[in-house]
């Protein structure tokens, strides 16, 4: 005799679980509340970054507008024409010093220390448009001097300043020779001495 055992009794099945439409519904409002949350947050640092720029370009404009008064109120620098003219001056100035040094440099002569002070006394009263190009010095301190000129008020002018250095005080140039340079007429060619007469022999460079 057989038996048959049904093994799918109903209280060996296992029941799916279904979500209800309560859950579901739930489910999607937890969604639609967490996009809504991002999309604020989101939309909320636009805002803020937006701002910031606004901010940003107002500080610009203020800047640009604090450089503009600036500038209105201090005009640019021009060039002073006086002031380039006297550089060149000073500069032209100083080059003829520099030519006389190189042309009577005391290291190259032999009439001992006592001729250094005129030559640098000399050097810094010579001045743009005149030169010297001899000088003679006499035993007693008595001096010549030879040079030339553009134009011949500037020999009183030399002879004044050099009046202005201690070694020269108190001799007094007593002849003054003045003729036109043969080679250039445009300028005149002069010679200084403090002693009468002739030029006596002495130490000539």
């Amino acid at each position: 005799m057989r038996q048959q055992v049904n093994l799918y009794q109903p209280i060996l099945r296992r029941e799916k679980k279904v979500f209800s439409s309560s859950a579901l519904l739930i489910t999607l409002a937890l969604v639609a509340l967490g996009l809504a949350l991002t999309s604020g947050l989101m939309y909320w640092g636009q805002q803020r970054q937006a701002g910031e720029l606004a901010a940003l370009e107002r500080q610009k404009r203020s800047a640009e507008a604090q450089v503009a008064a600036l500038e209105a109120r201090y005009e640019p620098p021009q060039r002073d024409e006086a002031l380039e003219r006297q550089v060149q001056s000073l500069r032209a100035e100083l080059s003829a010093k520099q030519q006389f040094l190189e042309r009577f440099d005391p290291d190259a002569v032999s009439f001992g220390d006592g001729f250094g002070p005129w030559l640098e006394a000399m050097s810094r009263q010579i001045f743009e448009g005149i030169w010297l190009d001899s000088f003679s010095l006499y035993g007693a301190g008595q001096v010549n001097l030879g040079g030339g000129a553009l134009k011949p008020a500037f020999i009183p002018r030399l002879v004044e300043r050099l009046g202005n250095e201690p070694v020269f005080q108190g001799r007094d140039f007593r002849q003054l020779r003045v003729s036109r340079a043969e080679e250039a007429p445009e300028r005149v060619v002069f010679r200084l001495t403090s002693r009468d007469g002739t030029d006596a022999e002495g130490a000539e460079r």
